[in-house]
């Protein structure tokens, strides 16, 4: 009886003694929370850095398993089986991944030798120069004035201030450049080493879930194990639809600028609209670059006025791919109705800014399907 008292009271110690020292390490974090935060950062990045081949192979992997799974599927149909092995699917994707990367290579090099043997690389070079001419005499002449017109001297100063923030810019601009190639020569590195894990993930994708529900049976309790692999299997549906619908727009409106550039005369029209897709995939971007790219192109090529047309002509496919073919390609990929998806990007926005834009749609949809997991089917089987 004295030891059950005893062992009562050591109990309650050890729970004193522990609770202090959650506290301490708190309040320790809390006033150190700017510096613990440095030290988690730099963690992060370390491990990042450390795993970004294996990170750049499971992003790759499950970006194409659309398409392995279109080839298996193919497979099965043309010699009558009901499993096959999945190298030759995945062969066949990252062949036909390679074959789709070297044709938009192509074009965009006929392309450019079709803009340097216009001589247009020339045309650009002379108006560079001829407007860096301008702005020089205009600066000399200016200090002219002011000595002339004290009154001007304001002028001369912003319009110098201007001219040695551009040129501070231009030499900025050239040193990143640097730091940029160097580092686009280790990714590309840590990019070929990923399509390799990408081919191996990919290949035996059967074999790593298995691995994946044996590990998730250890962890997850058994009543909860089913309900864990449904939000599982919703979060995939989602994200992966919302992908698919990413990269389709890329498409359409890197064709659709390519196209329209080139028929108002623009040079490197295709390069113009596959930067542009390409940066349409992060809402904002693809818009400005897209017309300060076609604006500055042509505005300093031959033809200025081609410049005006090119801007206001990708402003209105801008326009036009806001506000129907996202929420059109977004509702068919991730079964939500234009307007919601609509909602979704500008409420997302306006709470959480660029991450809001980025992630509200897949949440919407997201918050959809655990309503109808949960509250049955409000939505009558129709888009949402």
């Amino acid at each position: 009886m004295k030891f059950e008292k005893n062992n009562k009271y050591f109990t309650i110690s050890v729970y004193i003694v522990v609770s202090i020292l959650v506290t301490i390490l708190g309040a320790f974090l809390l006033i150190n929370f700017k510096l613990m935060g440095g030290y988690i950062a730099t963690f992060v990045k370390w491990l990042f850095d450390l795993f970004k081949p294996l990170i750049f192979g499971i992003i790759i992997a499950y970006l194409l398993d659309p398409l392995t799974h279109f080839f298996e599927r193919w497979i099965k149909r043309i010699f009558h089986k009901e499993s096959v092995n999945r190298s030759w699917p995945t062969l066949f994707t990252l062949l036909t991944f390679i074959l789709i990367v070297l044709l938009f290579t192509l074009v965009i090099v006929m392309n450019v030798r079709k803009v340097i043997g216009g001589g247009a690389i020339q045309n650009l070079q002379d108006s560079l120069t001829g407007y860096a001419q301008y702005f020089t005499s205009m600066i000399q002449n200016m200090d002219f004035a002011t000595s002339k017109l004290p009154f001007l001297q304001n002028g001369g100063d912003l319009i110098g201030r201007v001219y040695e923030g551009i040129n501070s810019f231009v030499n900025w601009l050239s040193s990143k450049g640097v730091d940029t190639l160097t580092n686009l020569g280790g990714n590309l590195l840590n990019l070929g080493l990923g399509f390799v894990i990408a081919f191996y993930t990919l290949k035996d994708k059967t074999k790593l879930l298995r691995i994946y529900n044996r590990f998730l049976s250890l962890i997850v309790p058994d009543k909860m194990e089913s309900e864990v692999r449904d939000i599982g299997r919703d979060i995939d549906y989602v994200f992966s639809g919302y992908i698919r619908g990413q990269l389709i727009d890329a498409v359409i409106m890197a064709t659709l600028i390519s196209v329209t550039l080139m028929v108002i005369g623009i040079d490197f029209a295709i390069i113009i609209g596959v930067i542009s897709g390409i940066f349409n995939l992060i809402p904002y971007f693809g818009p400005v670059v897209g017309f300060i790219l076609a604006g500055l192109i042509g505005f300093i090529g031959p033809h200025p006025i081609r410049g005006v047309y090119a801007v206001i002509a990708v402003m209105i496919l801008q326009q036009i791919d806001g506000w129907f073919i996202v929420p059109k390609v977004m509702g068919k990929t991730v079964k939500l109705h234009p307007i919601a998806v609509l909602l979704a990007i500008v409420i997302g926005g306006k709470l959480f800014g660029l991450v809001g834009i980025l992630l509200g749609v897949p949440t919407v949809a997201f918050i959809r399907l655990l309503i109808m997991r949960y509250m049955g089917d409000l939505f009558n089987g129709e888009e949402c």
